[in-house]
């Protein structure tokens, strides 16, 4: 295979929380900034611009994981991520949830993703799909749009299948935990 590219940039706030109690921002208290580790097959980074294009084999993980084909990274004041775009292929693991859709872009000013084409998340044994998807990560929740003439579908569980653990990260057999690798096949499962 091809060497992967690595570099670490500043973690989006917002992303990942998980519990109710956390969803709302206590006053005073400063958030920690996380580091945001990509890995992919090439990297192209122009400073002057300010952004960074991976191609190939896209793998972003901090309190989430995605996975795409490409992925864009815009910077804006001292050097701050501002923007981010996944295409091709998206897979998103975040909290108990498992979203996809051909191209994910994270609005980092209201801490929200937004999926389009064939946007779907599983959650729970629960299935949301629409050609648009928003997730407001920090109220645990999503607006679905069916797109031009076609309709929301949700399938939901009458038994739900949560699980306290973060999908797609586990034991092995061998004792190790999942690779992000393994974790974005395994999502790209779940999505079928």
């Amino acid at each position: 295979g091809s060497k992967a590219a690595a570099t670490e940039v500043e973690a989006p706030k917002g992303v990942g929380s998980k519990a109710a109690a956390s969803k709302v921002k206590k006053p005073g208290k400063a958030e920690k900034k996380v580091p945001l580790v990509i890995t992919s097959d090439s990297l192209e980074a122009d400073n002057n611009k300010g952004i960074v294009l991976f191609r190939g084999n896209v793998i972003a993980e901090e309190k989430f994981l995605l996975c795409s084909d490409e992925l864009f990274i815009g910077y804006g004041k001292g050097a701050e991520v501002d923007k981010i775009v996944a295409t091709g292929n998206v897979r998103i693991i975040h909290g108990s949830k498992v979203a996809g859709s051909d191209r994910a872009e994270y609005i980092k000013s209201d801490s929200k993703l937004l999926l389009t084409g064939s946007a779907v998340i599983v959650e729970c044994g629960d299935t949301l799909r629409g050609e648009r998807i928003e997730v407001f990560l920090d109220e645990d929740r999503a607006v679905v749009d069916g797109g031009k003439g076609k309709r929301v579908r949700a399938f939901i569980q009458p038994e739900k299948s949560c699980k306290d653990e973060t999908p797609g990260v586990g034991k092995k057999e061998d004792g190790k935990e999942m690779d992000g690798e393994s974790r974005c096949r395994w999502a790209g499962q779940v999505l079928r």
